[in-house]
């Protein structure tokens, strides 16, 4: 009776191996991978499918982080950012947006954070811990999009920054400050060698607009911001075109409504953003260009 148990229990065991998966590792990490960044708000139930999969999906929940105190937006990256967590999850992040009050001074969070390639500080008073003294927690990281009060940052840090102080940075936010750029112009730009997009707040002074075209010699994109409180400024519409003809082709407005934070966060995650709505309209433009410089020759020839 006892070897008849012993028999099934081991037959059992077999066919329960028999059953295991027999995918690659490497195909079944790239299952899951795609399963919870298809649906994060449901993903989080595959962590505990296995210690494997946990350990796959883990860099994938912490590579997007929004840090905020008491408010929560409908994102799945909103937390609050405790340094526990940073000391455990921090080399997974790569996209981090801060503002509001942290239980953690931002220079010791992008020390804990030394992969990320991309930074926006929206709260002057946590822009502010970035000093002089510590200005290289920063500066340090190869990151290729910034978005901070970037003129008050080197008005504190010019004479402890090293120059150029943002080598990487090919994507530049400038939420307020705007004037106080336009007057730095080249001098701050310098700091910024490989910038090809740059986003701004919206304004109508074509003056101030052709000095920041003509600051940034590698531009592609030049985003004017429009928040709700402007009327809908549409990309074909009159007042885009004017603005277009009248200072730069690569001058594009967007409406960032209902919220900065999103398509902030649809940027980090590869999605479409302000930019890339910029650059198929910017690319529109160039085949209505090409295609009357077209007309034109062929009308000469015929002529």
């Amino acid at each position: 009776m006892q070897n008849a148990l012993v028999s099934n229990v081991n037959s059992s065991r077999v066919a329960f191996e028999n059953m295991q998966p027999v995918l690659p590792p490497e195909l079944e990490e790239m299952i899951f991978s795609l399963a919870y960044r298809s649906d994060r708000m449901k993903g989080d139930r595959l962590f505990l499918v296995a210690r494997r999969v946990s350990c796959w999906l883990t860099p994938i929940k912490y590579e997007v982080i929004i840090g905020k105190d008491h408010i929560r937006f409908h994102t799945k990256s909103t937390i609050h950012l405790k340094r526990s967590d940073m000391e455990r999850h921090g080399r997974h992040v790569r996209h981090l947006l801060v503002w509001g009050r942290l239980e953690v001074d931002v220079p010791d969070l992008l020390s804990l954070c030394p992969n990320l390639e991309d930074i926006a500080i929206w709260t002057e008073s946590l822009l502010s811990s970035v000093g002089s003294t510590n200005i290289s927690a920063l500066t340090a990281l190869r990151c290729t999009h910034l978005s901070i009060n970037v003129a008050s940052l080197i008005d504190r840090c010019g004479d402890t920054l090293p120059n150029p102080a943002f080598p990487f940075v090919t994507h530049l936010d400038i939420t307020v400050g705007i004037t106080k750029v336009g007057v730095a112009g080249k001098a701050m730009f310098s700091h910024f060698p490989a910038l090809t997009h740059l986003a701004v707040v919206y304004t109508e002074d074509h003056h101030l607009l052709k000095h920041l075209v003509d600051a940034v010699p590698k531009l592609k994109v030049l985003v004017l911001i429009a928040g709700s409180s402007h009327s809908y400024l549409s990309s074909r519409s009159q007042k885009d075109q004017s603005l277009a003809v009248l200072v730069d082709q690569r001058i594009v407005n967007i409406l960032c409504c209902p919220s900065f934070v999103e398509d902030w966060e649809r940027g980090a995650r590869g999605d479409v953003d302000m930019y890339k709505i910029a650059e198929d309209v910017i690319a529109e433009r160039q085949k209505v260009v090409a295609g009357d410089k077209v007309k034109g020759l062929i009308k000469d020839l015929v002529l």
